[in-house]
This record gives structure tokens, C-alpha cells and sequence, in this order.
């Protein structure tokens, strides 16, 4: 079976990572080939791509054929006066006998539409909610529902999301984010760590992650850091956020609400690094801040660490991980609520530790790649049986 991957670019973020370990998991299955190709290129996971399989950039393939050529092609027409009229990436893979495409993110819509005429069914697997569906534009989604066969969501949340854009729930299979426990690379030195950020050994942490997008919450963590600092100062707590620019409007405007809030010396920022995993051992308890998160890969692995999660309900998938066992969910944007909980996760470490622990089985026994990557497959392959 010849699959065809498209994904949105080769960042070091969720879809992109998760794309990896699937196609790491799939470059051992002896029947399986597949090719990639990015909507745009050249990011810091290409490289790994390349060491799987055949990596192209549709923003280095994509050309304007011209109006004539392109209304032959609306008609159908392979050729006109000599000339091709496919695009450059149904020429790349015309002929290749592609089985699947596969769409890795909400993004690919218009490149769906481009290789429409290769005939194939479509899977798309989404990890987006509702503000990104939106960010991307409403021809992007069209696009997809036209072409694609079945989905896949990462999330409860984002196949009712689906449903809400006219999705039928019977084309929507869940398939959670999932991460190569394996892979997790054992606790390293977190004294350094905390010595490196000023963090006393004493001190509670509460960790945080995120790029610079408004959703991630953000703002709602520096003020669950106020409440914390207000309500238990004898926790010594400090904070640790992960990710995001180290110097753009959105990094100066957190840093001005920092100041503004007294807690310089205690809310520590560490731009995007290629390396989270040696930050995550520091963590005592994951605030999950995010408005509107469709899953949260970042809450499998700080669990790989036994660190529980507290996050906020109706913003998505967290909820569907931490559940009852693995964290505490409390309600909607409640930064008060989640200040309390973490300050009654600090007061009581036993149970902190029994979350912990609990969170770390789940994500080895339902999150990993070699439980959710078959799952995957499975839906692939009746896809394919289908053409």
C-alpha cells in the first residue's frame, strides 16, 4: 500500500510531531510505503522526514499554469497545445499508483483539491478546534469535505466539532493523540534546571506550554501564578512556561503583564526549545490554561514524568485524558479554580503522586504509538479497500 502524507509544515509542534512518530512506527511495516509532502517546507523537523521517506514542498512545487490552461484543467483536460495543465504535485505523483492520501491537519484543503484528479480517497486526520478551522478559511474546510472519505479526530471534542461544520458522525473515527513513550528520555539533572532558572529547591513548580497563540491561555496562567503566590505564599511557588518567541510583540506584552503583576522573579519563560523533555521533570503539577485545546500532546509527556495535570472543562480534549485519575478538570476559565486546585495538589503530595503515577500507565497504555498507530492503519486500509 502506497500512501501519500500531507501536512502543513515541519515545525517542531503537535501535528507535526505526532506525524513523525506515526511514520517512524509505519517505516517497520514491511507492506507500507509512503511519501510526504509539506505545504511548506524546511522546518525543524524535515531532516527526520527525510530519513523516512521521499519529503516535498508544495511551496516550492506550487505554479500558476496561467488562466487558459487552468480553466482546461476545470474542463478536465491533461494537456492544452502541447502544454501540461496538471499541477506540479499531481505531476510529481501522477502515476506513482498512490492508494491513500492521507491529510495530517486541517491546513491541507487546498492542496486536497489539488490532487484531486490522482483519484484518491482521502483521510484527514484533524487536530484543530474551531479557531483554527477559522484561521485556515472557510474554502479550505469546503475543500476537504468535498474530497475527503473519512476522518479522523484526535479528540471526542473535535469529532462533535466536526459534527457542528456538518461532519457526519458516522465518517468521524476518534483516534487520541498519541506519543512514543519509548522515546521519553529519562529524567536528567533537575537541580541544574532549577538552578539555571533561579527556581529555589524547595519551591512548587507549575508548569505551562505553549506557542504564542492566544488560545494556549497564556495570560490566564500568569494570573493563576498571582492567585497561587496570594492565596499560599508559604508553598514557595514558582512558574515555568515553555515555548513561544523569545522576543516578539506577544513575548514583550507577557513579560509587561509579569512586571505588572510582581512576579518577575517568580514566573520563569523558556522560549521554544527543540528539547522540552528536560524541563518537564521540574513540573509538580502541568496547568493546562489553553481557551480552546483539542487535545494537549504536551500533557502525555509531562505525564511520562509522573506530573498530573490540572486543566479547565469545555475547552476540549485535556479533559478527556485527565478524566478523574490523572488530574483535576475545574471549571471554564475558573483561574481560581484551578489556583486552588493546584495549591490543594501541593498540600496533599501523596495524591499528587497517585495522579501522577496514574497519569503516566495512561499514557503508556492508551496514548503511545504502538497502541494508536494500528488503530490508524486499520482506518487506512478500509479506506484504501474502498477505492
Amino acid at each position: 500500500m502506497k500512501i501519500l502524507f500531507l501536512g502543513n509544515d515541519a515545525s517542531r509542534t503537535g501535528a507535526p510531531i505526532g506525524l513523525r512518530h506515526l511514520l517512524r512506527w509505519l517505516h517497520g511495516q514491511p507492506d507500507v510505503t509512503f511519501a510526504l509532502l509539506l505545504r511548506r517546507s524546511g522546518g525543524a523537523l524535515q531532516r527526520e522526514y527525510e530519513a523516512l521517506c521521499q519529503v516535498a514542498g508544495y511551496d516550492t512545487l506550487y505554479s500558476d499554469r496561467g488562466p487558459l490552461r487552468r480553466a482546461a484543467r476545470r474542463l478536465g483536460l491533461r494537456r492544452l497545445g502541447g502544454r501540461s495543465c496538471l499541477s506540479p504535485s499531481e505531476e510529481m505523483f501522477a502515476g506513482r499508483g498512490i492508494d491513500v492520501i492521507y491529510a495530517n491537519t486541517i491546513a491541507t484543503g487546498g492542496m486536497v483539491s489539488d490532487l484531486a484528479r490522482l483519484g484518491c480517497p482521502v483521510v484527514c486526520h484533524v487536530h484543530e478546534l474551531q479557531s483554527a478551522i477559522d484561521a485556515y478559511g472557510p474554502s479550505n474546510l469546503a475543500h476537504l469535505r468535498r474530497h475527503t472519505t473519512r476522518w479522523i479526530a484526535d479528540s471526542h471534542a473535535t469529532a462533535r466539532n466536526l459534527e457542528r461544520n456538518g461532519i457526519s458522525a458516522v465518517r468521524v473515527a476518534v483516534a487520541h493523540e498519541f506519543i512514543a513513550t519509548a522515546e521519553v528520555p529519562p529524567a536528567g539533572d533537575a537541580a541544574a534546571r532549577r538552578h539555571e532558572l533561579g527556581i529555589p529547591a524547595e519551591a512548587f513548580v507549575v508548569g505551562g506550554c505553549g506557542f504564542r497563540y492566544h488560545r494556549k491561555g497564556k495570560d490566564l496562567f500568569v494570573r493563576v501564578a498571582q492567585r497561587m503566590l496570594a492565596n499560599a505564599p508559604d508553598l514557595n511557588p514558582h512558574f515555568v512556561w515553555i515555548g513561544g518567541a523569545a522576543d516578539d510583540e506577544d513575548a514583550r506584552q507577557l513579560r509587561r503583564d509579569i512586571e505588572a503583576a510582581g512576579l518577575v522573579d517568580r514566573v520563569h519563560l523558556v522560549p521554544h526549545v527543540d528539547d522540552p523533555f528536560g524541563y518537564y521533570p521540574l513540573f509538580d503539577v502541568l496547568a493546562m490554561t489553553s481557551r480552546e485545546e483539542p487535545f494537549g500532546m504536551v500533557m502525555l509527556e509531562a505525564a511520562c514524568y509522573g506530573c498530573p495535570t490540572v486543566c479547565f472543562r469545555d475547552t476540549g480534549g485535556p479533559e478527556e485524558f485527565v478524566e478523574e485519575d490523572a488530574g483535576v478538570a475545574v471549571p471554564h476559565l475558573d483561574v481560581d479554580a484551578m489556583a486552588a486546585a493546584a495549591i490543594a495538589l501541593a498540600r496533599d503530595p501523596a495524591r499528587r503522586r497517585a495522579l501522577g503515577r496514574r497519569a503516566r500507565a495512561k499514557a503508556a497504555e492508551r496514548h503511545d504509538v504502538n497502541v494508536v498507530a494500528p488503530q490508524i492503519l486499520a482506518l487506512i486500509r478500509a479506506v484504501s479497500m474502498s477505492k
